[in-house]
């Protein structure tokens, strides 16, 4: 028997199966790269979203007393143990729209307030309380603290609590 010798032609051939398959083995690679990239994402959205759906929780359920002055919203609540002793017990604190975040500032009895910045991008606020009484929402903080309220960040966010 003779050995053939390795033809151009199939040489050729074996080059363009090599780069096909390459081509769709790195396609493959790039769309899973940018799928998880954009999982990544997605997932950074929502643990910030859960971080300030927590915290407000955590303000309102324990507020006494809420009012709301033009951008922002006034209040007092018991923020219960605190490392800061400064911090503890019963505090005013106020809710607010700052250079592009939602900002929340608590004032101790003496000395310079604490600034937390709890959401960006944000541009308004607005929060409503349910009236159980008409079944429907309202601006206004009632009279007796209400069961349930929501929060609406720029018209497209919206987060409920209950109290």
């Amino acid at each position: 028997m003779r050995k053939h010798p390795v033809l151009l032609l199939e040489l050729v051939i074996s080059l363009v199966l090599f780069g096909a398959i390459m081509a769709i083995l790195f396609s493959s690679y790039k769309e899973l790269s940018q799928a998880k990239h954009s999982l990544k994402k997605d997932k950074e959205i929502l643990l910030t979203r859960q971080k300030l759906q927590l915290r407000l929780s955590q303000i309102f359920s324990k507020t006494e007393t809420l009012t709301m002055e033009d951008e922002a919203c006034l209040l007092t609540y018991d923020d219960g143990w605190d490392p800061a002793a400064a911090f503890r017990g019963q505090r005013e604190a106020m809710l607010y729209i700052d250079k592009g975040r939602l900002v929340f500032v608590t004032w101790p009895e003496k000395g310079p307030g604490r600034k937390e910045i709890l959401y960006e991008p944000a541009h308004s606020f607005i929060l409503e309380f349910f009236d159980a009484k008409k079944g429907d929402w309202n601006p206004q903080y009632p009279e007796q603290k209400p069961f349930m309220m929501k929060m609406i960040i720029d018209k497209n966010l919206t987060l409920p609590f209950f109290l």
